[in-house]
């Protein structure tokens, strides 16, 4: 398994990688990628967007805590 993290500075076209990958997911495990859904958070349209923190905050959130849920939810979810 290999795992591929992007983390982009602001205006570094996260948002854009984030949109397509959630719109396309059968396309993306066909070619045998996983976005995973758990712990990721959609503000697009959100009316306070500056505030908001788009992408897998809820992982970033269950590291910080220890909250071992999410993470079970994740392992599962790429197990599939």
């Amino acid at each position: 398994m290999k795992l591929t993290i992007h983390i982009g500075l602001h205006k570094t076209g996260t948002t854009f990688l984030q949109r397509q990958f959630l719109g396309q997911p059968a396309q993306l495990a066909q070619q045998g990628w996983l976005f995973p859904r758990t712990g990721f958070t959609d503000h697009s349209g959100h009316a306070a967007k500056a505030e908001a923190t788009p992408g897998h905050q809820g992982i970033v959130n269950a590291a910080l805590s220890n909250n071992k849920g999410t993470y079970r939810r994740l392992f599962r979810e790429i197990e599939g």
